[in-house]
């Protein structure tokens, strides 16, 4: 089987900045830019294989075939910078191809309400980009609009308000770190792949000494299904609550397989916000 030719039969949903898609299960967010008003990010098989999403919102009047030509005008011009030959069409139902003596790959330009997506998938010439981009594109999603919208990458699926806006992010190998504004409260989600090699000192205690924060109580531990889910409450120390601008903070942790979980508020309405995402979490 060529390299990425696995089909999106079996899948994972990835979403970030309020557009979703779904790729086949071994492929991994790689890189993005930009915010929630106009950014990109790339999703990339383990082989040749990528997806490249770009989308630009408060667009509601926007000429969706001179969006593509542009994009097309955009790859000619870096491929022949390259000295590369390169050729393109324009097919129906604003999608587009075009390939190199090395490459190929297919797009399509979507309009959600006000909100243009750019999408395209490319690879080597063996690779069944035809057939990947007709079951990825048509799945291809925007949540800018809704009251609630997901963030799923590396393990950690979230849905948020709608009006959750990325603040910071950390992601690493086996480590996820988002930080949220949402309204006044601040929101941060961390995914720690493997905790058990992390994970010291009694188990009932194991979420204080994985966040770092022995001063924390552990208030509940509330038993959802299978998955033990620690209610934690707790006091910065000042040099952080002056930053923070709060002196205290509420937070969660669970196990979900291998992998350490946990949800941190902090500000206004902390506790409720906390519980409600984390109900729609698990």
């Amino acid at each position: 089987m060529p390299p990425g030719a696995a089909t999106v039969r079996s899948t994972i949903r990835i979403a970030w900045q309020g557009i979703s898609c779904h790729v086949p299960n071994t492929w991994r967010l790689e890189s993005f830019s930009g915010n929630f008003n106009q950014g990109a990010f790339t999703i990339a098989s383990p082989g040749s294989v990528r997806l490249d999403v770009k989308w630009r919102r408060n667009a509601p009047h926007c000429d969706l075939d001179a969006e593509r030509r542009k994009y097309l005008s955009r790859l000619e011009s870096d491929f022949k910078r390259r000295r590369i030959p390169f050729s393109a069409r324009l097919d129906e139902g604003f999608e587009f191809s075009w390939k190199t003596s090395e490459a190929k790959g297919a797009g399509k330009a979507i309009s959600f309400d006000s909100t243009v997506v750019i999408a395209q998938i490319c690879g080597g010439p063996r690779d069944p980009v035809p057939t990947l981009a007709s079951e990825v594109f048509g799945l291809i999603a925007d949540h800018g609009t809704e009251d609630l919208a997901p963030w799923e990458i590396y393990g950690l699926s979230l849905l948020l308000p709608g009006q959750a806006r990325l603040t910071a992010n950390k992601i690493l190998s086996g480590q996820t770190r988002l930080e949220f504004r949402i309204d006044k409260t601040d929101l941060i989600a961390l995914r720690t792949a493997r905790a058990h090699r992390l994970i010291e000192g009694p188990e009932a205690d194991w979420p204080k000494s994985w966040l770092g924060r022995e001063d924390c109580e552990i208030v509940e531990v509330e038993q959802v299904g299978d998955i033990d889910v620690y209610h934690m409450v707790g006091r910065f120390p000042l040099g952080e609550a002056i930053r923070r601008r709060s002196k205290s903070y509420c937070a969660c942790a669970w196990l979900n397989g291998s992998d350490a979980i946990a949800l941190m508020t902090i500000g206004p309405g902390s506790d409720t916000l906390l519980q409600e995402v984390v109900q729609r979490s698990l």
